[in-house]
């Protein structure tokens, strides 16, 4: 086996691994732990995290596997969440250029952010369509929350992942110069 195949089946085992346990994590786990009815979107986390540290390509894999998990699970609209945590993987892989070193602050802004804009498609998508106008209320007691609260928990979930994605990258930092395949 090459080191190109070795690479792909070593980012979809971590991918899979992680998902699994992230899946698991979100709807078994921490609704038990939910603040005022807010729970923390840990597929988020590790859709932002491995589209960050890993480039656009894995962090749209990442996402696509994510949502769709997300979509069987819920049967709401099937297609919708694999669609926004796809965009969501780019978009943070987008960003793998701006990288350097163990900072903190960008990946867990990132994980934010993602929320955030997570929570604002799927207000539109699912609430506002329907004729249900109170963004400001949803924002200040659904979305901002729910940002903060996956914030705080990426915090927990970020040296974890990052050792995770060295792994798969198989460098001690990753490449500045290239994107994984």
């Amino acid at each position: 086996m090459n080191a190109l195949s070795k690479l792909i089946v070593k980012a979809f085992i971590s991918i899979i691994i992680s998902l699994y346990v992230g899946f698991i994590l979100q709807t078994g786990v921490f609704p038990r732990l939910a603040l005022a009815g807010i729970t923390p979107n840990i597929l988020i986390v590790i859709t932002s995290m491995f589209g960050f540290r890993l480039g656009a390509r894995y962090g749209m894999a990442t996402g696509f596997i994510a949502g769709l998990m997300l979509d069987i699970y819920s049967g709401a609209y099937f297609g919708m969440y694999a669609l926004i945590y796809t965009y969501i993987g780019g978009l943070n892989g987008m960003m793998a250029r701006l990288y350097f070193g163990d900072d903190i602050k960008l990946p867990l802004f990132l994980a934010g952010g993602s929320d955030f804009l997570y929570g604002m498609i799927v207000y539109v998508s699912m609430f506002l369509m329907r004729g249900e106008s109170e963004p400001g209320f949803y924002i200040r007691n659904v979305i901002m929350p729910e940002a903060v609260y996956t914030t705080v928990v990426a915090v927990f979930l970020y040296y974890p992942l990052t050792r995770l994605c060295r792994w798969v990258d198989n460098n001690d930092e990753r490449p500045r110069s290239r994107e994984l395949v």
